[in-house]
């Protein structure tokens, strides 16, 4: 389903430099009107990440991964050793 939502959107689920989604439950969401934000149209997806990842290739995004996603800015489990998000 999210790799569907992901190709829909024209890109690659399975792309080098894919990112990755966050399920959360949420029991609050607030926002302001919108009235200040302005408009903006997706002209295209920027090549930097994949560049990025092509470049490391993928011993080194598994050695970044374990080096710098083990936990989420806000403490949460990121990856195990093995590469894998931890449950």
């Amino acid at each position: 389903m999210l790799a569907a939502a992901v190709r829909d959107r024209g890109a690659d689920p399975y792309g080098i430099g894919v990112r990755s989604i966050v399920v959360v439950a949420a029991e609050r969401v607030a926002d302001s009107c919108g009235y200040g934000v302005p408009l903006m149209r997706f002209e295209a997806h920027r090549p930097t990440m994949d560049e990025w990842a092509r470049r490391k290739g993928a011993g080194g995004i598994a050695r970044y991964q374990q080096e710098r996603n083990r936990r989420s800015i806000d403490g949460l489990s990121g990856v195990d050793d093995a590469g894998v998000p931890a449950s």
